[in-house]
């Protein structure tokens, strides 16, 4: 047996090695071999670049069959494998490309990049530390290591590299606000302030800090401290909308309304505000229910809004919205028919407007309006169905039909606008003859909202005067009149149902109770009273309903030819 001294072991030993296998390997490459993989290298790193990565990594690995020592391809081959989340193979990989070339920092930084996307973040710190060592003065470096420890949760490590940089650059906006999160976070608030202190003296050309600190303070209730720097800011930028806004709440804290309101009026006169801004502090002034009890003041705010925004429909509107919450109907149609003056191009504004244009009944202008809508936003249903409706209400019936019928197809998801589309859908139908098209949309309109009691009371008006379906008419209007016995409308309805079945002592009973609940002012009511009076042999006072019935305004077509002949016609 042979026997090797301790030293003269470890050196055969090593040389058998998989490193030292491989440098062998590598040293044996001729130049031709080493110029054939660089080319290979190339193709890769460009079918990496494609997003190839499959045909990107074969080109790699068979570059590492030849060469097992090339370190481009390893650090290449780390990077894909980290992204995949294969962190051990990959540090593995970069590790050996590090060996290979430990002054490249480079790869020094895959590791540390590789190692955070595998959560394994104080590894990275670690060795952006190391890399900190060897290039002190490089800022980059300091803010990975932090945002390395701030992943860890290791918050107070963070903030010891950022004082540490910052003892090396000096104060720093990035720095600072880095640190003041931090301790926003870990609600750390004198720290936190002391921060924002720190980077409105350093930095007083950007009010954005003093303002931090203003609002801070006033959400503390330091009041002095907030009126301090509410100066120091009007001091730094004179012209700042915000210095107004602070100062009204600051005055109105402290009991000075009419400061506070003075204030106020200062911010929305400001142009260095913008109108978005604005709006957002007077909506929140009003849905705070005007913080100072006062209407007039409010309406003073919105002159100014729009005197200073007068080419803006944002102002407009907003003033509209006011406007039409306190009851001004007619108002806010002025300022909303301002704002599409402005900018026609927002359809929340048309359709505020035909809502109120048609509860103002205005009937003419809604139907300007919806045809304007219409062209400009064919694809909205509510611009058919406020067309179909102005048509509908000045009983141009035939024109209803096909913005109805529009928007029926183009409403989807609002249930309310939909039913009461089909209501007047079917009632347009009813009045153009279309009757089995009305029935139709009555029944699919009970489907789909079976408690809707006008169109359960007017569909059964509707097939009485035909004399179809009565027994089922009767049944349906049944509990309408049981649950609200003093309706006029559901009574007159069962009256005239019971009158068409030839029920005639029946029907008088409902149809008096119509009378006695305030019918006997409704032309149809009376003259329906008449018909039932004459079919219970009492002409006399049947002609008498009639008379009156005609006096009310008249009701049937045939009211004339029944006075003068004394006799019922249908």
């Amino acid at each position: 047996m042979i026997k090797l001294f301790p030293i003269l072991a470890f050196v055969i030993l090593a040389s058998c090695s998989p490193y030292q296998k491989a440098m062998r390997k590598h040293n044996r490459l001729n130049d031709r071999e080493r110029m054939a993989l660089t080319s290979v290298f190339t193709d890769a790193t460009r079918e990496k670049i494609l997003g190839n990565l499959s045909k990107a990594m074969d080109l790699y690995q068979f570059i590492l069959t030849k060469d097992p020592l090339h370190d481009a391809s390893l650090y290449e081959l780390s990077l894909i494998k980290g992204s995949e989340g294969k962190t051990d193979e990959a540090i593995e990989m970069i590790d050996l490309a590090i060996k290979i070339d430990p002054a490249n920092k480079w790869y020094k930084i895959a590791k540390a990049r590789i190692f955070e996307s595998g959560g394994r973040f104080e590894d990275a710190a670690s060795v952006y530390r190391e890399l900190i060592k060897a290039d002190p003065e490089n800022y980059d470096l300091y803010m990975s290591e932090a945002e390395a420890w701030i992943n860890a949760k290791k918050d107070d490590k963070a903030v010891a590299v950022y004082n540490e940089l910052e003892d090396i650059h000096g104060v720093s906006e990035e720095i600072c606000i880095r640190r003041y999160y931090i301790y926003v976070m870990s609600r750390q608030d004198n720290k936190a302030i002391a921060e924002l202190e720190k980077l409105a003296e350093n930095f007083p050309g950007n009010p954005e800090y003093l303002k931090v600190l203003i609002e801070f303070y006033m959400m503390e209730g330091k009041l002095s401290l907030a009126y301090e720097k509410i100066l120091l800011l009007q001091e730094v930028d004179p012209g700042n909308g915000y210095a107004h806004i602070y100062l009204s709440e600051y005055y109105r804290a402290a009991g000075r309304i009419e400061k506070s309101q003075e204030e106020l009026l200062k911010a929305i006169a400001s142009t260095d505000l913008l109108i978005d801004e604005k709006v957002k502090i007077l909506y929140n002034f009003y849905d705070a229910g005007s913080a100072y009890g006062d209407t007039v003041y409010l309406y003073q705010l919105m002159d100014t809004l729009v005197y200073v925004h007068d080419d803006d429909a944002k102002a407009w509107s907003m003033y509209a919205d006011i406007l039409r919450n306190n009851g001004d109907t007619k108002g806010a149609i002025e300022k909303w028919e301002l704002a599409l003056e402005n900018d026609s191009s927002k359809f929340l504004v048309w359709s505020s407007l035909m809502k109120a244009l048609y509860d103002d009944k205005d009937f003419g202008k809604l139907q300007k309006y919806s045809s304007d809508a219409v062209t400009l936003f064919p694809e909205q249903g509510l611009s058919w169905f406020y067309n179909g409706l102005a048509y509908f209400e000045t009983n141009e019936f035939e024109g209803a039909i096909m913005p109805l019928e529009m928007a029926l197809d183009l409403i989807y998801d609002n249930k309310e606008v939909k039913t009461q589309c089909m209501f007047v859908l079917a009632e347009s139908y009813h009045h153009t003859a279309r009757h089995s098209k009305s029935d139709e949309m009555f029944e699919d309109l009970l489907v789909l909202d079976p408690d809707n009691h006008m169109a359960i009371n007017n569909y059964s008006y509707y097939l009485a005067l035909r004399n179809r379906e009565l027994d089922e008419s009767l049944n349906r209007m049944k509990p309408l009149v049981d649950k609200e016995p003093d309706n006029t409308a559901y009574l007159d309805t069962y009256a005239f149902i019971l009158f068409r079945q030839e029920k005639y002592d029946e029907a008088v009973g409902y149809i008096e109770k119509a009378l006695e609940y305030g019918g006997n002012k409704d032309a149809d009511i009376v003259e329906h009273y008449g018909d039932i009076l004459y079919f219970l042999g009492r002409v006399d006072i049947a002609v008498a309903q009639w008379q009156k019935a005609k006096e009310l305004g008249g009701s049937g077509d045939l009211i004339d030819k029944k006075i003068d002949d004394r006799k019922y016609y249908e």
